[in-house]
């Protein structure tokens, strides 16, 4: 919940350009008499901490809907008419309003090189980045 721009996108490339502004912060601090003793960049360490920031913005996400009244159901759905949709359990809800979130996917053109190609959808899940 939040979609791509939160889960996906925007906030963790904000992330990422923020962790990559240490280093530069870093020898900042050495020429200002720090002691930094900093080793390198742990990626995998990043991956989990940028995980664990999505998943707590998800929860935001879904607490303040709970909070405000809204039901949320994560299946799949049909709309049967405007104010009817039935789940993919069978269970069929009536309600004034239907909101349809349906998310996006992205897409890679049909282009030379296409196949080396990764996505937001994959980029934060790599087990390894060589920097």
């Amino acid at each position: 919940m939040g979609g791509t721009c939160v889960i996906r996108g925007c906030v963790p490339k904000k992330l990422m350009v923020y962790a990559s502004e240490f280093p530069g912060q870093i020898e900042d601090a050495r020429a200002y008499g720090w002691d930094t003793g900093v080793k390198g960049f742990d990626w995998l360490a990043f991956r989990s901490t940028l995980h664990a920031e999505l998943t707590r913005l998800e929860t935001a996400y879904r607490s303040g809907l709970s909070n405000a009244g809204v039901t949320i159901h994560d299946t799949r759905a049909t709309v049967e008419d405007a104010h009817t949709v039935r789940l993919a359990t069978g269970q069929k809800i009536s309600t004034k309003h239907i909101l349809i979130a349906t998310g996006g996917w992205p897409f890679v053109p049909d282009i030379p090189g296409r196949e080396l190609a990764v996505t937001s959808n994959e980029i934060f899940d790599l087990s390894l980045i060589h920097i």
